[in-house]
């Protein structure tokens, strides 16, 4: 190191800089400082002699990691997404609090490799587990990507999650598996309302219709008219198939018959 780095100071003319590092400081102005200790002659304090390096852009990398977690921390909370980390090798599992809420499991209570696998649903958890396997065998390095139920250890609530991840290997050994998980709850709750009224309305039994005015759209795009004595819609013409409208039957010109258990609303009647 150049002569006009270093830093020796006499007890007569101490600087604001020796100052800190006889009191104590290791890091001053930027530079990491590593003091032999002080020296002393006659039981009088007459200086330090020491090294120093600069440390400037070590900071600026560590200022640039925090805030990079902390963007990752906004982001991962507004998209409601929980992260997740195994280190094989200790076993030690991380779930930050909105992860633990998916198996039932309050915030402050430690958890375990034990908590993921009690947790799954029955019917659930040979798959889940069984995917978990493939993603850390060495052999096979599967995507971990699956969506299962799971029983909340305090609470006894079923509910929806889907995880994603991938493992971590060291040659052919698994040292980390991590990933993120989500709560679909709500999600799959209206998947299942969604299928039970599909399977409803294809169930239902096709209506004749009744006579009356009915309207559709010709080629030209013209509204036009006319009026049924028959009750079924084979009385409507070939280029017309039916749809809902608020006064009456509408039409499109783009051809087909009525779906098989449609129920429309009645000409005439309001919408």
């Amino acid at each position: 190191m150049p002569a006009s780095r270093s830093i020796t100071t006499r007890s007569t003319g101490m600087s604001r800089i020796a100052r800190n590092i006889a009191a104590g400081a290791t890091t001053v102005n930027g530079a990491c400082w590593t003091p032999p200790g002080p020296r002393f002659a006659g039981g009088a304090f007459v200086g330090f002699i020491g090294s120093c390096i600069d440390v400037t852009d070590q900071r600026a990398a560590t200022r640039a990691l925090s805030e990079s977690e902390e963007q990752l921390r906004l982001a991962t909370e507004a998209a409601e997404v929980g992260l997740w980390d195994l280190d094989v090798g200790s076993g030690t599992l991380y779930w930050p609090a909105r992860v633990k809420a998916m198996f039932g499991i309050s915030a402050d209570v430690p958890i375990s490799m034990a908590d993921y696998y009690g947790g799954l649903h029955p019917d659930d958890r040979e798959a889940t587990i069984a995917a978990y396997a493939a993603a850390r065998d060495p052999a096979q390095r599967a995507r971990y990507d699956v969506e299962y139920r799971t029983v909340g250890k305090e609470d006894g609530t079923v509910r929806w999650v889907a995880s994603k991840g991938r493992a971590l290997f060291r040659g052919d050994r698994c040292v980390r598996v991590i990933g993120a998980a989500i709560d679909i709850t709500a999600r799959k709750a209206a998947e299942k309302s969604f299928a039970a009224s599909t399977r409803a309305w294809n169930s239902a039994s096709p209506r004749p219709w009744p006579s009356g005015r009915c309207w559709w759209k010709s080629s030209n795009r013209r509204m036009r008219s006319f009026r049924s004595s028959i009750a079924t819609s084979a009385s409507w013409p070939s280029t017309a198939r039916p749809l809902m409208g608020s006064s009456g039957c509408l039409a499109s010109a783009q051809g087909g018959r009525q779906p098989a258990g449609s129920a429309r609303r009645p000409a005439g009647t309001p919408g």
